[in-house]
């Protein structure tokens, strides 16, 4: 009988313990939707494709996790400069760490699908703007960095 209340104990603290934040982000994340900025009224700016790529070869090659504080609608730069931005924000009441380099592979998916041509006789490069969701609650932005700054990395 004893036996048996331990093991009742023990299940139900497995069962607490799977729901906390920390087992949550250990979870299998899935990819969603992708919004290209044309597609959207934030004021964001199409950001230099070559400028991009550059933050998400960055990206691949940091090793261990991005961090971004708790939620809802908290955003950190995980790579920046003059011509383009990618961010992590946070949907979460909690802090969150995904892979880099998993974030890095939705930056290129949204370059993938939000590309815009450049114009190649003037020397103007292609350029992307967007956002993709995560059913986890976050989401990576790429855009034009319009304000100069750069936060969080």
């Amino acid at each position: 009988m004893l036996f048996a209340i331990f093991l009742l104990g023990l299940l139900n603290l497995l069962t607490i313990t799977s729901s906390t934040p920390a087992v949550l982000s250990q979870e299998k994340r899935s990819k969603s939707t992708i919004i290209c900025c044309r597609d959207t009224n934030q004021p964001w700016w199409y950001g230099d494709d070559p400028a991009i790529q550059k933050g998400i070869d960055t990206l691949k090659d940091r090793p261990g996790s991005c961090a971004v504080a708790a939620g809802p609608r908290v955003c950190t730069d995980l790579t920046c400069d003059d011509k383009h931005k990618i961010q992590l924000c946070n949907d979460n009441t909690y802090a969150i760490e995904p892979t880099c380099s998993y974030l890095a592979t939705y930056a290129e998916d949204i370059m993938e699908k939000c590309s815009e041509p450049g114009d190649p006789t003037i020397g103007t490069p292609s350029v992307s703007c967007g956002q993709q969701f995560d059913t986890d609650n976050y989401n990576v932005i790429i855009m034009k960095n319009i304000d100069g700054e750069c936060t969080g990395r």
